[in-house]
């Protein structure tokens, strides 16, 4: 479908991605089938390498996977091979997410410690989400196809490169402060 701006511009949008809801329907099937089957082994994980190194590794391999989606993603088998990569790699985040918590907060005042860290987290997102709309927008400004979707990818490998630096960080001061032997979550 092709139309014009009110400056005159053209624009062309790929209405066909040549992907069927039947498509759509049978992967996200497979892919929660598969996250099911994964819960066990990265608990397992989780438990014998500690939330902390595996939320950090999880988030480290995420950044390059996102980064693939930009220069790999061709049709909907390449798709599927890169979420093969990923949902493990989410299923390690989210098996992480609760014990990594219980363990670096501190138990008197967890409730607010999560309550912070859900606000935080949300304005964060509500801010990442603006400033990655602009950034893909203005990166594909100057180009006659609006379905510039891959940038979006772009920007997600490079949010989860900076998680992984944070992450970094706060393995760093775990460490300094007793990590599995001694660690004492700060009260303030």
């Amino acid at each position: 479908m092709v139309n014009a701006s009110d400056t005159g511009e053209l624009h062309l949008w790929e209405i066909d991605q040549g992907v069927s809801l039947k498509q759509v329907g049978a992967k996200a099937s497979f892919f929660n089938i598969l996250a099911i089957l994964l819960a066990f082994p990265t608990v397992m994980l989780v438990d014998r390498f500690h939330p902390l190194r595996v939320t950090m590794l999880a988030a480290l391999l995420i950044g390059p996977v996102q980064l693939g989606y930009y220069f790999f993603v061709h049709d909907y088998m390449s798709i599927m091979w890169l979420d093969c990569v990923k949902i493990p790699l989410y299923c390690l985040l989210s098996a992480a997410s609760m014990p990594l918590t219980m363990q670096l907060y501190p138990k008197s005042k967890y409730g607010q410690f999560c309550a912070a860290a859900s606000t935080i987290r949300s304005i964060v997102v509500a801010a990442g989400g603006v400033l990655g709309i602009l950034v893909v927008d203005w990166l594909t400004k100057d180009s006659m196809l609006t379905d510039n979707y891959r940038y979006g990818y772009l920007w997600l490998g490079a949010t989860y490169l900076l998680i992984f630096g944070a992450w970094v960080l706060a393995y760093y001061e775990w460490k300094k402060l007793g990590a599995e032997k001694s660690y004492v979550p700060p009260e303030s």
